[in-house]
């Protein structure tokens, strides 16, 4: 079960390759989702173990924030779940203070563990906290494999 929580991890991890499909769960705020190893347009995505990830997504600010705290779960069997391990500072992968309004990029990037098992259909999300609460909300579906 923690194996799975990594994987999670990964699949938000990750940028700069696909336009990926997503759901947006807060108020349209996410504007665009690159994952590196996924093709644009794709609903779900194989990840490959071993390999570097990047995820680059655009967003507009709904609130004036010094601080941006990240927050990652995983769906796993029917399960949602914290991923631990995240860095949740989000002030190193966007520019703090942000203004409401600002089109900020969150880039983030990591290896997926090699020693993860074989996964299909895992819904992962990811939420962005601000000062005055959430200020992006997205999911998505990922595949991990060899």
């Amino acid at each position: 079960m923690y194996a799975k929580l990594i994987v999670a991890l990964s699949f938000v991890a990750v940028a700069f390759a696909g336009n990926v499909k997503f759901e947006d769960c807060g108020h349209h705020e996410v504007v665009k989702l690159n994952i590196s190893q996924c093709a644009d347009g794709v609903a779900t995505c194989v990840l490959h173990k071993g390999k570097p990830l990047a995820l680059d997504a655009e967003m507009i600010s709904n609130q004036d924030t010094a601080k941006i705290s990240v927050h990652l779960s995983a769906k796993v069997e029917g399960l949602e779940i914290p991923i631990p391990g995240v860095d949740r500072d989000g002030c190193k992968y966007v520019k703090c203070p942000v203004k409401k309004g600002e089109h900020l990029h969150l880039n983030y990037a990591l290896t997926v563990p090699k020693l993860l098992p074989n996964l299909h259909n895992v819904e992962i999300g990811a939420k962005i906290s601000g000062d005055h609460g959430l200020l992006a909300c997205l999911r998505l579906h990922g595949d991990l494999s060899n």
